[in-house]
């Protein structure tokens, strides 16, 4: 008989109960209620198989924005988003970090709003 496929242990339902364990925990919990789902979309986009297949049968439309003075991998995750989403919109805000002035976001959300 064949070797049984192991569950990689990223993708494990216990992996985000490790993260909470971790010394890091304390400052990535605080940036938001959402962190075990990100930790989880994020550990699948970067190590797991999945993300495309499941993606590409998002049917909704999808503005995926980054700002060209964050971190340099977000502009590498949005790209990978949007490669994934097969009704997707790019777009890069010019001079805008991970956290965009509203001034500058609001025009792009209203655009693709359809107002």
């Amino acid at each position: 008989m064949g070797d049984v496929p192991r569950v990689p242990t990223y993708l494990q339902p216990d992996a985000a109960e490790g993260f909470k364990a971790s010394p890091a925990w304390p400052a990535f919990a605080a940036v938001g209620t959402t962190i075990v789902h990100d930790f989880t979309v994020l550990t699948e986009a970067q190590y797991g198989e999945g993300m495309g297949v499941r993606w590409s049968r998002i049917a909704q439309p999808v503005l995926v924005v980054d700002g060209d003075a964050s971190f340099s991998f977000m502009a590498a995750g949005a790209d990978m988003a949007a490669k994934a989403l097969p009704n997707a919109r790019r777009k890069t805000l010019a001079g805008q970090g991970h956290g965009p002035e509203p001034e500058v976001y609001a025009p792009v959300i209203r655009e693709f709003l359809g107002g």
